[in-house]
């Protein structure tokens, strides 16, 4: 039996070079690297504007008796198929780990619409016409 070995068509050996140093237009991990560069910086101005657009909050005075939390900012390189930059996604998140229950928050809400919950609403309706 022929095998690769004795007929001598080796794969090469594909060797990583740890010692390459990868691109200088690296994804930021904390704000400071991100305010540096003009791209993180027009990514965060056009998720602020996002935010502005949906209505995201409310300004109101902080409670006396309660922490404010935190934010951050969480930074995405999208790439194309050819591994190139493709876009610069900026999020602003809320640090929802530091909440306590009752301090906080008082309940949690999630508006999501389950398929069971609208045939019931079908259902309802074309009773009562």
């Amino acid at each position: 039996m022929l095998t690769q070995f004795k007929t001598g068509h080796l794969k090469p050996k594909n060797i990583l070079d740890l010692s390459v140093t990868l691109s200088t237009d690296q994804t930021p991990t904390t704000y400071n690297q991100a305010s540096k560069s003009p791209i993180w910086r027009k990514a965060m101005s056009n998720e602020l504007a996002a935010l502005l657009k949906q209505q995201t909050w409310t300004l109101v005075q902080p409670p006396p008796d309660a922490p404010v939390l935190g934010c951050r900012w969480t930074y995405k390189t999208k790439l194309n198929s050819a591994g190139q930059p493709l876009t610069h996604k900026a999020r602003l998140v809320a640090q929802g780990f530091s909440q306590e229950h009752g301090i906080n928050y008082t309940e949690t809400f999630s508006p999501v619409a389950k398929i069971t919950t609208i045939r019931l609403l079908l259902v309802l309706a074309l009773q009562r016409q």
